[in-house]
């Protein structure tokens, strides 16, 4: 809501048809906001499904960054985690996997597949939304809090690989910004 109460246009990802539901209230939320403006004219507000179990998550979310975007990110914004609970001791390979999956390799997936698409600026910010859990681990989540560990830890590195001078970074509020 906030961003795009300052004009930026925005580009949901959820995994059900709820979520785009979501996503349509917060365009609605918006163009009640401004009324017939010029700023609820410009804002526009996407919602798509994009399951982080899917191989093909990152092409279609650069896909639609694509089209309708003009293949331009200012700020990535990454919640994407598969939190299911999961006992030491009892966790099955798909489980690991599974978490595995949702929470390191499709977040790499998908900068990489806008790093290689050219679609971040010179500004551009990524945002890791974080845990608790990274720091406060929990017996039943052992693969989500280590995702999430790594998450900042790729947040921490990307800022350094694309030039980034500025770390920022407050782990008491689960919230990684780091300069591109």
């Amino acid at each position: 809501m906030n961003l795009g109460a300052r004009g930026c246009s925005i580009l949901g990802t959820c995994y059900t048809s709820h979520g785009l539901e979501l996503i349509g209230a917060l365009h609605n939320d918006l163009v009640t906001l401004y009324g017939d403006t010029d700023q609820a004219r410009s804002v526009k507000v996407v919602g798509i499904i994009a399951d982080i179990f899917d191989p093909g998550c990152a092409q279609s979310i650069a896909n639609i960054l694509a089209s309708g975007f003009s293949s331009r990110v200012d700020i990535f914004v990454n919640n994407a985690a598969d939190s299911s609970i999961g006992q030491i001791g009892e966790l099955t390979v798909g489980e690991i996997q599974r978490s595995l999956i949702g929470n390191i390799q499709t977040p790499v997936l998908i900068v990489e597949e806008l790093v290689k698409r050219k679609m971040f600026q010179l500004d551009s910010r990524i945002i890791y939304i974080s845990s608790v859990r990274s720091r406060q681990p929990w017996s039943m989540q052992l693969m989500y809090a280590a995702g999430k560990s790594a998450g900042e830890s790729m947040c921490r590195t990307w800022a350094e690989a694309f030039g980034g001078k500025e770390e920022k970074v407050r782990y008491f509020g689960m919230l990684c910004i780091m300069p591109l």
